[in-house]
């Protein structure tokens, strides 16, 4: 929110917001902490900039720990920012794709890369077509490390998820088209998800005729996925 709620003892409240805030420009980010836990307490719902401020705390202090341990706990602190500013300011659908990336960020080589996905998922879900560009190449990471990882993927489930960032990706390129907005980027992450994807399933010309096949007849004038057949073709030796 743009309004500032100020608690029962504002002078204090007023004094924290100074020392924080101050501590956070010159990034002395331990020092503002205790001001801050001070107002995330007394005044959870004084502003949103407590949230955004506070992300970049604790982003910043578990990007510069070296201790597993210690950055553990700055990473679960970012992540409580998240929730808080969720519950306190709303805006649950651009806020759970910022905590998605995050979480990616952090976790993408730690234990808790099993909780990355759902955390994803969540995001994707919340915004639709809408969801952040940057979220994109590293949910089909994700799908990838999770594969290798942990094999608890089935190919089935691989190909469910590639289809779903597919979709996003194929829609936000026909709006900046209608839009008249430049699409290499978006070109581009499209060709990173497909080579993803190619890293992690088989296909053999039976799954091009099931799977892709019946895609095309759908849309036959769609270039970049006759393109995608013909190269999934290729790879499993199809006549």
């Amino acid at each position: 929110s743009k309004e500032w709620k100020w608690p029962e003892d504002k002078a204090k409240a007023e004094e924290c917001n100074v020392l924080y805030t101050d501590a956070v420009k010159k990034a002395h980010y331990k020092q503002a902490i205790i001001p801050h836990q001070w107002l995330l307490t007394n005044a959870p719902n004084l502003n949103t900039s407590i949230y955004i401020q506070g992300a970049e705390i604790y982003d910043k202090l578990a990007d510069q720990e070296k201790d597993a341990a210690r950055k553990q706990v700055y990473v679960d602190s970012l992540m409580i920012m998240y929730d808080m500013r969720i519950q306190y300011c709303g805006e649950a659908a651009a806020v759970s794709a910022r905590k998605a990336l995050s979480f990616y960020k952090f976790n993408i080589n730690s234990a808790k890369i099993v909780e990355v996905l759902p955390i994803m998922d969540k995001a994707f879900e919340l915004n639709g077509n809408n969801i952040m560009d940057g979220l994109l190449v590293p949910y089909m990471l994700a799908v990838r490390v999770s594969t290798l990882k942990h094999k608890n993927l089935t190919e089935d489930q691989i190909l469910a998820k590639y289809d779903m960032v597919s979709a996003v990706i194929d829609a936000k390129i026909k709006k900046a088209q209608s839009e008249a907005k430049p699409i290499d980027k978006l070109k581009k992450n499209k060709d990173e998800i497909d080579a993803i994807l190619l890293t992690l399933v088989k296909f053999d010309c039976e799954r091009v005729r099931t799977t892709l096949a019946p895609k095309f007849k759908q849309n036959p004038t769609d270039v970049t996925l006759a393109k995608k057949i013909f190269g999934f073709m290729l790879q499993g030796k199809c006549t």
